[in-house]
């Protein structure tokens, strides 16, 4: 898959951000001007389509981003530290 364009990126992340969630499901049309409009998103988002048609594991970028926030937010209370 190519890279997506930046001002794609920008707009998704703005928008998910703007609905104060971890993640969602951003809908952009690009119009044949370049024009870029942001239709709407979708939390919880539904992405088997998108992952497949694009090629891109959104599950695993999904877990990937979990998986490193859980150790920068790491408290250092969870059991298994009581117990270390």
């Amino acid at each position: 898959m190519d890279e997506v364009p930046a001002a794609v990126t920008d707009i998704a992340v703005r928008s998910v951000h703007a609905e104060r969630v971890e993640f969602g499901g951003v809908d952009i049309l690009e119009h044949v001007n370049g024009q870029l409009y942001m239709l709407e998103v979708n939390y919880p988002c539904y992405f088997a389509h998108a992952q497949i048609g694009a090629g891109v594991d959104v599950a695993g970028r999904m877990v990937a981003h979990l998986e490193a926030k859980a150790a920068r937010d790491h408290c250092g209370s969870c059991c298994a530290c009581r117990q270390a």
